[in-house]
């Protein structure tokens, strides 16, 4: 519909704007990442309590126009859309391998070495999202993740 096209193309990228810095670091990915450990299933209590994803089920919940306290996954299923952070989770792996496969003379090259040489936090919490998730992402990528971060581990 109308409504759900002005919604991917004018909300969502302003929800989810560098989500491939933010996002990996994020309280709410850490828990859900513990949870999928422990049961290999996504935690969707968690993923709706992102203010992110509450505005988009808010969104999803009038599209249907169903009681703002209806079922979260019946808005996520009933519309065929997956929660946000699945995609940021996607951009985030992408985002990754992309600065993985960069000159080694790049500037943002440089810095993903210096992350992983003092053992910064973004670059521990990328790893963790992308062996966690890296299988579940939306589409699949040309590169293996392990050798990827296998590769960057100086």
């Amino acid at each position: 519909s109308a409504l759900s096209s002005l919604f991917k193309s004018l909300i969502s990228p302003i929800l989810t704007y560098g989500c491939q810095i933010w996002l990996p670091g994020s309280k709410a990915i850490s828990n859900i990442i513990s949870k999928h450990r422990l049961d290999s299933t996504l935690d969707l209590k968690a993923v709706a309590k992102m203010s992110m994803e509450q505005v988009h089920l808010r969104h999803l919940k009038y599209l249907l126009g169903i009681n703002r306290r209806a079922c979260n996954s019946t808005a996520w299923g009933e519309t065929g859309s997956l929660p946000l952070v699945i995609n940021c989770t996607h951009l985030c792996i992408k985002f990754f391998k992309r600065i993985s496969s960069m000159n080694s003379t790049s500037l943002v090259k440089a810095a993903l070495g210096e992350q992983i040489r003092l053992n910064l936090s973004w670059y521990n919490n990328i790893k963790s999202l992308i062996e966690e998730f890296d299988n579940i992402a939306p589409t699949q990528l040309n590169r293996n993740t392990s050798e990827i971060l296998n590769a960057n581990a100086l």
